[in-house]
């Protein structure tokens, strides 16, 4: 037990460990939950009423006026998952593919960079949702919002838009992300989740968006506008010719990404705008 506290503890005093401290933490939410369960269980002998109504506050429902009464759900509803056995591998999984793909989008930013875009991913997604609200309000109808699922699809978006022919597994991110728009569609034709696919679509958006607007291709098509919120982004470097990008294609096929160089990784990044 010792050891796991050191463990915890030394990575959230790590600087540029971002990555690492987003996964920790969903895990001991996953595991503060589990024993909240346990202990109102106990403690109420079987009545987890308590336990149910405090998972209810912490999500997100697809009103506004709801919202304005629990204005803190708009980060919390990521982390009020039911615990089980199911959730706990679901939970697995979800860590497993937030770490890969945010390894490879800190290749290219950095930690920091990753925690704010994650943070960023969460409120947007919650903020779309409530927006379609008003303007759609038979959203208000279906469930509400809980998981960490949205930022898994802000990522897979954000990856398929820097390196598009990047495999994961066997299969490109481009073909991953367009299955993931497909779910959220899916979601969307069924009533009672249309505010979840709203919000998995949301996450892409903002995934993408956030992508194009590090290319600084966002300055040049909306001009000074952007150039009043950030410092100019450095210019990017030339593209690669035909040749060059074959090579590290026929590279990663032969070797694996991994085997890249950081300047290949960079070339391979500035490649695929």
């Amino acid at each position: 037990m010792r050891d796991i506290i050191l463990y915890v503890k030394r990575n959230y005093q790590k600087p540029e460990n971002g990555l690492m401290q987003v996964i920790i933490t969903f895990f001991l939410s996953f595991t503060g939950f589990l024993l909240f369960k346990v202990v109102t269980l106990i403690m109420n002998k079987g009545d987890i009423s308590f336990y149910t109504r405090t998972l209810y506050y912490m999500r997100l429902y697809p009103k506004l006026s709801t919202f304005l009464q629990r204005p803190w759900t708009i980060l919390t509803y990521v982390f009020a998952q039911d615990v089980g056995f199911l959730a706990f591998f679901s939970l697995l999984f979800q860590m497993n593919l937030i770490y890969i793909l945010g390894s490879q989008f800190i290749d290219f930013f950095n930690s920091r960079r990753f925690v704010r875009f994650y943070i960023a991913s969460i409120i947007f997604s919650a903020s779309t949702v409530l927006l379609f609200s008003k303007i759609l309000p038979y959203i208000q109808e279906g469930t509400s919002l809980a998981g960490v699922s949205v930022s898994i699809y802000a990522l897979v978006a954000a990856i398929a838009t820097m390196m598009p022919r990047f495999p994961i597994l066997i299969v490109k991110t481009q073909y991953i992300a367009l299955f993931c728009v497909l779910l959220s569609l899916w979601d969307i034709s069924e009533l009672g989740y249309i505010s979840r696919g709203v919000a998995k679509l949301a996450a892409m958006l903002w995934g993408y968006i956030y992508v194009i607007y590090a290319r600084s291709d966002l300055k040049k098509l909306f001009g000074h506008w952007f150039s009043m919120h950030r410092k100019k982004e450095k210019k990017t470097k030339e593209r690669k010719n035909d040749a060059g990008i074959n090579y590290l294609l026929d590279k990663i096929a032969k070797k694996g990404y991994n085997n890249l160089t950081s300047d290949e990784k960079r070339d391979l990044f500035e490649a695929s705008k």
